[in-house]
């Protein structure tokens, strides 16, 4: 192999998110559980730190080679709630199932995961009372089935 040459970055295929809103998260257990979406952050994925590859045959530069697998990160929003929502928390805490992101041009991506955290914020005069939720991305079934993200894409993109 030789040392890397430059390449022309070519037009994407697909079209871009144009707006955040309405993204909406789904719990296949409880897909009207009494939480509005007003802030949304879907999983992502990290390979994790470099592995380090550096030996005394290494002249000029650290050298490094990237994980073999990947990690699905955490999800979360920000959503108002209605306060009898507490029975229906309890039963989605820690309850691994497939939870749904829905982007606002209809394109979907659902994981297999558990509602880690539901954390009220500060109430405040004259704002809406809201509450932090974190989901974790288990990436398998009840059966222990491995299974990454699977995303359909909306009509047209």
């Amino acid at each position: 192999m030789a040392a890397p040459g430059p390449d022309a970055r070519e037009t994407p295929d697909g079209l871009p998110l144009r707006d955040g809103y309405a993204t909406l998260v789904t719990f296949v257990d409880n897909p009207t559980v009494m939480l509005w979406e007003k802030e949304t952050t879907p999983t992502g994925i990290d390979n994790g730190e470099p592995i380090d590859q550096t030996t005394f045959h290494n002249t000029t530069y650290a050298t490094k080679w990237p994980q073999e697998i990947s990690e699905i990160t955490d999800g979360s929003f920000l959503a108002a709630y209605d306060p009898d929502v507490e029975d229906e928390i309890m039963s989605l805490v820690g309850n691994n199932q497939e939870i749904t992101v829905t982007f606002n041009d209809g394109s979907t991506k659902a994981i297999w995961g558990y509602l880690k955290s539901f954390i009220p914020q500060r109430h405040t005069k004259g704002q809406q009372p809201t509450a932090e939720i974190t989901i974790v991305a288990t990436n398998m079934d009840d059966s222990f089935a491995e299974y990454g993200p699977a995303v359909a894409s909306a009509s047209g993109t």
